[in-house]
């Protein structure tokens, strides 16, 4: 009975380890999806409102043991970018000794503790806090220059190189996967032989139904894989929803900014269809009034006004050589 009991545990203790860091390749990796190259009205609309408030920003200094991160994978294996991960092994007595991205490829760190410590500096003694992680059985450490106070406070970019939050990529896939929603830009992304281009006749303000959802990147952790509801061709976008480890979401592309649940035309019960059509598409035309022309293209970069008699000009600058002329809040001329 104790051997049965002995190899019991060591077989949990296995188990264990094996899910602190798991190593996926392949078919079996849920989180390393692509697009190929080939419905029913959302009705939940205050589920927008339920994923920014699942995962607000966290400093930090007030990270949850629990949280889990995978290590980005290497994109563009042409140009054999080998980047250091900005963790290194726990209490290393070298500080350069960080381990490297091809090393932890699809490899997932859970973050355990914070911890302080008193170190040798040039002022004598200095305090250094450490967010410590487990990986297969093994910790390392992120080492910020500071106490855990300062590190709540600091003003400096504080995130660690190639760990996509991976808790977030989770959420979306339980609350997102399989419905409709309404996509707000037109750039979006495929894959064409392993690596991301651009796709082309695009719309924006349509629905579209999400059919997966992998890992992105550490900026953009969710890869949204969708398609248009009459095409069988997918296309993605990375996005971000809390901004973890991407200081508060100061780089990459927010849900909110990218998809929604309710359709955007019902906010706009005056314009016609045929303009419509024009703004998902990303074009303006002679005509069109000043909302129109930002559902469509956005705030201009500068507005310039004229007033001669009875007549209220305005010129939109766009970039540096797209105009877009008004006369009473109407489009008069393009220059473009």
């Amino acid at each position: 009975m104790k051997i049965i009991i002995i190899k019991m545990k060591f077989i949990i203790l296995i188990l264990t380890l094996l899910n602190t860091c798991l190593v996926v390749n392949g078919q079996s990796n849920s989180y390393n999806i692509t697009t190929n190259k080939g419905s029913e009205q959302n009705t939940e609309s205050d589920i927008k409102s339920e994923l920014a408030s699942h995962f607000p920003y966290i400093n930090p200094a007030d990270w949850q043991a629990g949280m889990k991160f995978m290590t980005e994978p290497i994109q563009d294996k042409s140009f054999d970018m080998n980047w250091d991960i900005g963790l290194i092994p726990y209490k290393s007595k070298d500080p350069y000794n960080k381990i490297k991205q091809s090393n932890f490829q699809w490899k997932t760190f859970v973050f355990e503790f914070l911890e302080e410590r008193k170190v040798k500096c040039p002022r004598g003694t200095c305090v250094r806090t450490y967010l410590i992680f487990s990986c297969e059985g093994k910790k390392y450490e992120h080492e910020f220059i500071g106490d855990i106070t300062e590190l709540r406070n600091s003003k400096v970019l504080n995130t660690i190189n190639k760990l996509v939050y991976l808790d977030e990529v989770d959420y979306l896939k339980t609350n997102i996967l399989g419905k409709i929603l309404f996509i707000k830009t037109s750039r979006w992304m495929h894959d064409d032989d392993g690596k991301s281009k651009y796709s082309i006749e695009t719309s924006k303000l349509i629905p579209v139904k999400i059919i997966n959802i992998g890992l992105g990147t550490q900026y953009n952790p969710s890869k949204v894989v969708f398609k248009q509801l009459d095409s069988e061709k997918e296309n993605y976008l990375n996005i971000y929803i809390s901004g973890i480890n991407n200081d508060s979401g100061a780089f990459g592309n927010s849900f909110d900014d990218t998809f929604q649940f309710k359709d955007p035309k019902l906010d706009y019960p005056t314009i016609s269809d045929v303009i419509w059509k024009v703004i998902q598409k990303e074009k303006v035309k002679i005509g069109m009034n000043k909302k129109e022309c930002i559902l469509s293209w956005g705030q201009p970069n500068t507005i310039n006004k004229t007033i001669t008699g009875n007549d209220i000009l305005e010129q939109w600058v766009y970039g540096s050589n797209s105009y877009l002329y008004f006369n009473h809040g109407v489009i008069e001329t393009i220059q473009d």
